[in-house]
């Protein structure tokens, strides 16, 4: 497996002006891993180009809690030094849509209408 410092190191860099992540849900796992290793040092990297699936964070804590989490998450983001500078806000409509609705059908399928 390789890891971000490795592959820096296997091209001889020591820094990346623009790093672009797109890896489906699994940047939360991956950036936490990443934060602990560059803890209390400069990130390797300029700038973090990076696609968010907030629908497909681990849910480790129940469903009430994902929220709780993904802030912890970004502040995570925000303690390594990053800033968000842009957001697609029709992703996060459609994905608080999702997430809305299958909630929804959850309630709905543990009420009983008699």
């Amino acid at each position: 497996m390789y890891t971000l410092g490795s592959l820096m190191e296997l091209n001889g860099h020591d820094f990346i002006d623009l790093l672009k992540i797109d890896i489906e849900g699994s940047e939360f796992p991956a950036l936490r891993a990443l934060f602990q290793q560059y803890k209390g040092k400069p990130l390797p990297f300029g700038q973090l180009q990076l696609e968010i699936h907030a629908d497909r964070q681990p849910d480790v804590h129940g469903e009430n809690k994902r929220f709780v989490e993904f802030l912890k998450w970004w502040e995570e983001l925000e303690e390594s030094g990053l800033r968000p500078f842009w957001t697609e806000v029709r992703k996060i409509i459609a994905t608080l849509n999702d997430l809305i609705q299958a909630n929804l059908r959850r309630v709905l399928s543990q009420t009983s209408f008699s």
